[in-house]
């Protein structure tokens, strides 16, 4: 049995997709983000993709996914100082997703 379909919740007869939060420090390059954000399965998966940056908005992989219909939150983080709004905005941001998973890749 697929690992994903057995996570997935049945609702009124029919599978609801999967909500998984991604959660990503920010990458000059982000062309690994964009090959993996084309392939994944989004009638199986319903993604939103938070990153931390030092950068308010305007990135490449921000564009890469308005142009997709992708949910993207950009949460400003330049180090230490920004550490507790920071966390207080991720927090905020999950409890009004209400995630299954958090994914992250952070550097």
């Amino acid at each position: 049995m697929n690992p994903l379909r057995s996570l997935q919740r049945r609702v009124f007869g029919g599978l609801k997709p999967l909500r998984v939060v991604y959660l990503i420090s920010d990458t000059p390059d982000a062309a690994f983000y964009f090959g993996l954000l084309d392939h994944l399965d989004r009638t199986k998966l319903e993604l939103h993709i938070v990153v931390l940056n030092a950068r308010p908005s305007g990135t490449r992989l921000e564009t890469f996914c308005r142009e997709r219909g992708l949910p993207f939150y950009a949460v400003r983080f330049r180090g230490k100082r920004d550490f507790a709004t920071a966390f207080a905005q991720v927090l905020g941001l999950l409890i009004g997703i209400r995630p299954w998973v958090v994914h992250c890749h952070m550097l």
